[in-house]
């Protein structure tokens, strides 16, 4: 059978309790039409790829990801709670913990959305608190972050703004 691509010598998680594993696949049109060892797959003629021994996996979708916990872990310590009544109370507040704290790498805190009463905080409002350390801000429910460019350069992210 034609394949437009056929993998070798992979270990490729299948998802499946019975057979977990798996050294060979074979696609067609974007679809698998083959997973399983190498006596299956010579009925597959196409591009053959040796992986090596690598290791593959199918792509998760998740609807529903709190990307930010990753980032967040990483400091373990969520940080000052915020509780305030807008935008400029929730500045003024998380200024008064770096002015109180001087020097430290990372300043973290955590406030509910909603508490800003539909404004929201850029990485600008937050390098004029902070110029010179980090500053992570976990949204409660923790499907955002706010940081300021200091914890952007950590991470090597580039923002840029098309006009």
């Amino acid at each position: 059978m034609k394949a437009d691509l056929v993998i070798k010598n992979a270990k490729i998680y299948t998802a499946d309790g019975d057979n977990p594993v798996a050294s060979c696949l074979a696609l067609k049109d974007g679809r698998f039409v083959y997973v399983g060892d190498e006596s299956g797959i010579s009925g597959y003629e196409g591009e053959v790829k040796d992986l090596e021994g690598r290791f593959v996996m199918p792509g998760i979708i998740d609807s529903h990801v709190h990307v930010t916990l990753g980032v967040a872990f990483e400091y373990m310590d969520m940080g000052v709670h915020i509780e305030c009544k807008g935008k400029k109370e929730a500045l003024r507040k998380m200024a008064e913990t770096v002015r109180t704290n001087p020097g430290l790498k990372t300043y973290r805190f955590m406030l509910e959305r909603k508490s800003l009463l539909g404004d929201d905080i850029t990485k600008e409002d937050l390098d004029g608190i902070c110029p010179d350390g980090e500053i992570f801000i976990l949204e409660e429910e923790c499907h955002s972050a706010w940081v300021n460019s200091k914890l952007l350069e950590r991470f090597h992210i580039l923002i840029s703004r098309r006009a």
